[in-house]
């Protein structure tokens, strides 16, 4: 899957009686592309056209964050790939985009945040198995235009033809996914090439961002220009069942020896054939090297392109939205448990430190967390709060009961 960071922050104490709110946002932070747990979480199926605002209890008008890192500015199609992915963009970007669902920090459970509800379940029609998704109707970008189906239809098809990698390829899987389309203003058919796991639905599909179809439509036109037209897809394809063929043909001559004496006429007489048909094998192999490396050069054009997009003024949709430089406000669609947040970047963890020392910042984030030396400095000091993000990484071990020594629970338990 994509990177998976995690995040250790200081706090102050001064606002430590909401400590546990900010955790749970910090650890949702960092954890936005985490690995699937084993037991995967059920999705809240209850309809949200209008959620209730937040407890003022539990909400803070302004939190200060001291991030260790440079500013990241790459476009949200660099950002989520391997192009321009970091700690830094995670988690001060990362929920600038709509999402059909999110998990919800407390209960770790899908609930719906631009759809309506659970989605229907999966149908196979022809070599598709396929699902919909409805729509919330109340959504707005922040230009004022209407959240609609055509928004998600082009993020999920243009994603997947322009092959990103990272954050992209998990979200949408070409491997499982083959497009979406309209059903109609509010609603999204997905259609996959096979049946998907939690994996690829729950936990890629349904978390995925999705962009405004109007602002980036006409802009990665040209980009997507650039991409591999299909006649040089279907001549690659063409050269690898040929090549394919070929590899068989071969594999029946070698068994065909066995048959013959060393050096007989007939040895001999099949080992030209196998030279012949390997002749080919290498020639048709050259060929599809060329044609891969100038597949490959094309792909590479078009996302030096596509990166490089000016994103100014992008309409956004989701919970964080910018609020000037180095700002961001919580969107009122949605709840939240502060009012804006702000953001300072410091080259190293020392300075951020000292900035919430200072009173110039609440929380540090940092990937890599504080390091070992300035974490048991800090524990003397009584005006920070420290706090580490658990892992919530998973190990198991699988057993292939159809092997007769692995089903003796003896040697499973010794195993373990």
């Amino acid at each position: 899957m994509a990177n998976h960071f995690t995040s250790k922050y200081l706090l102050r104490k001064s606002i430590k009686k909401t400590s546990e709110v900010w955790f749970l946002l910090v650890i949702l932070i960092a954890a936005s592309c985490a690995p699937v747990p084993d037991s995967a979480p059920s999705i809240d199926s209850t309809p949200v056209p209008n959620l209730p605002a937040p407890q003022t209890n539990l909400r803070l008008e302004n939190i200060r964050y001291a991030v260790v890192g440079q500013e990241n500015k790459a476009n949200v199609w660099s950002l989520f790939d391997e192009n321009g992915s970091s700690y830094v963009g995670y988690a001060t970007r990362a929920k600038n985009w709509v999402r059909l669902f999110t998990i919800d920090p407390v209960s770790s459970k899908l609930q719906p945040q631009a759809a309506q509800t659970l989605p229907g379940k999966f149908n196979q029609e022809g070599e598709y198995y396929t699902a919909e998704v409805l729509l919330r109707e109340d959504l707005y970008w922040t230009d004022n235009t209407p959240f609609i189906a055509a928004d998600v239809v082009f993020t999920v098809n243009y994603a997947i033809a322009f092959e990103l990698t990272h954050d992209w390829h998990t979200y949408y899987d070409a491997q499982y996914l083959h497009h979406a389309e309209v059903v109609n203003a509010h609603a999204v058919k997905f259609y996959f090439k096979q049946k998907p796991n939690t994996a690829v639905w729950e936990y890629g599909i349904l978390l995925s961002p999705i962009l405004q179809k109007v602002f980036w439509e006409s802009k990665v036109q040209p980009a997507a220009a650039l991409l591999p037209l299909e006649s040089l897809k279907t001549q690659m394809a063409r050269f690898n069942d040929q090549i394919n063929y070929r590899q068989k043909e071969i594999g029946g001559y070698y068994r065909a020896l066995l048959l013959y004496p060393f050096n007989s006429k007939e040895y001999q007489a099949v080992e030209l054939e196998i030279k012949r048909f390997q002749r080919e094998l290498d020639s048709l192999e050259g060929r599809l090297s060329v044609l891969d490396q100038q597949y490959s050069a094309q792909v590479v054009s078009a996302h030096e392109l596509l990166f490089a997009l000016d994103d100014e003024n992008e309409p956004l949709l989701g919970e964080w939205l910018p609020d000037g430089e180095r700002k961001i406000k919580a969107n009122s669609l949605y709840q939240s448990s502060f009012s804006q947040a702000e953001f300072y970047f410091f080259p190293t963890a020392e300075l951020a430190i000292a900035a919430v020392q200072n009173n110039d910042a609440d929380i540090v984030l940092s990937a890599g967390g504080v390091g070992q030396k300035i974490f048991h400095e800090l524990e003397n000091d009584t005006s920070v709060a420290i706090y580490e993000s658990t892992s919530n990484q998973v190990r198991f071990l699988a057993f292939n009961y159809d092997r007769a020594e692995l089903k003796d629970s003896a040697l499973r338990r010794a195993l373990n």
